[in-house]
């Protein structure tokens, strides 16, 4: 089965590389393992958490392309309202954020949007 629908943000910088990554996880099973990962971290660490309610998840669920991978009572058994990580170390992102305005947060907080990035062969002329 594919992993609960809300999924947290942890992003990470480290020395000399920086990683974002989104992760799936349970405060109650890895709450105190991903909070120590943040607090040992020797470079800045960011752990956000989607704060949406699950009929606001559903919606977006249906805009997605893979949205007949898993219906709607598996994510209603997934579903952990306010699953944040112990300690208050989580910064929430709520329903009203849009796609853009979080990509920017997380992107300015985290000293991302400033970094230097690798070149990418896509992008190669």
């Amino acid at each position: 089965m594919p992993g609960p629908p809300r999924r947290p943000l942890l992003a990470r910088a480290t020395t000399p590389r920086r990683v974002c990554r989104p992760a799936c996880r349970r405060a109650e099973r890895y709450g105190a393992m991903l909070a120590a990962l943040l607090a040992d971290h020797a470079g800045a660490a960011h752990s956000y958490y989607f704060d949406v309610p699950f009929d606001v998840t559903v919606e977006r669920h249906f805009t997605k392309p893979n949205h007949a991978d898993w219906t709607v009572d598996d994510m209603r058994g997934w579903y952990v309202e306010d699953d944040v990580l112990p300690g208050g170390v989580d910064r929430l992102i709520g329903a009203d954020s849009t796609e853009h305005d979080t990509v920017e947060r997380v992107l300015a907080e985290t000293g991302l949007l400033l970094a230097d990035r690798p070149a990418h062969p896509s992008l190669a002329d």
